[in-house]
């Protein structure tokens, strides 16, 4: 049996492959449920970076910071969980958060970590792009 040189630099090539395609995979499509968890349609994640004495932010301009959602698709199935909020049927598609607040949205639709999120609170004070608006 003859053995044959296979370069370092392909060796390690199909490793991080093998590597990236071993990682659970999470979608930007709000379509794809891959959450095993329900989010209210009023409430969103808990709330990271904050000090849990005074709620006041860890850090002074993590409040300024915008959250970039990650929607790719339009939701086009009616999800029970969000309890008539972000229907596919009101979209008026996707924008910035206070763009949507300011034209007359009362829900928006943010897909982050594979997990879509749906508020209907204040648009214009979520600071949040590229979600799905809906009236």
């Amino acid at each position: 049996m003859r053995l044959t040189y296979i370069p370092p630099l392909i060796l390690l090539s199909l490793l991080s492959l093998f590597l990236s395609l071993a990682e659970p995979l999470r979608s930007c499509d709000p379509n794809r449920d891959l959450a095993l968890q329900d989010v209210s349609p009023v409430e969103g994640p808990p709330a990271t970076g904050s000090n849990a004495t005074d709620g006041r932010p860890a850090d002074p301009d993590a409040s300024a910071a915008t959250t970039h959602c990650q929607n790719c698709a339009n939701i086009k199935r009616v999800k029970p969980r969000f309890n008539g909020h972000c229907h596919p049927a009101r979209s008026r598609g996707r924008m910035a958060s206070h763009n949507c607040g300011n034209k007359g949205g009362r829900s928006y639709l943010c897909v982050r970590d594979g997990v879509a999120y749906c508020y209907s609170r204040q648009l214009s004070k979520l600071r949040m792009e590229n979600g799905e608006c809906f009236v």
